[in-house]
């Protein structure tokens, strides 16, 4: 738990009956620096974070649109 759990309801107070849904990808003790790098050139690739975000979110999108659901 984090502050998706303050942000989601402020989302859901403020968003006229919409659904809002939360793709949260984290691992404690992780660094922004070097985890979560999202460059990608020839001797700075991506921190291993950052490439498993860019697999979750695609993938917790595609299943939201197999329940049903439109996403913006």
């Amino acid at each position: 738990f984090g502050p998706e759990l303050s942000f989601g309801r402020a989302m859901a107070d403020n968003t006229a009956g919409r659904q809002i849904a939360i793709i949260k990808v984290s691992r404690g003790g992780t660094s922004l620096f070097a985890d979560w790098d999202p460059s990608d050139t020839v001797n700075d690739p991506k921190g291993y974070m950052y490439q498993g975000f860019e697999t979750a979110v695609p993938a917790a999108i595609l299943a939201l649109q197999n329940m049903g659901h439109s996403v913006e």
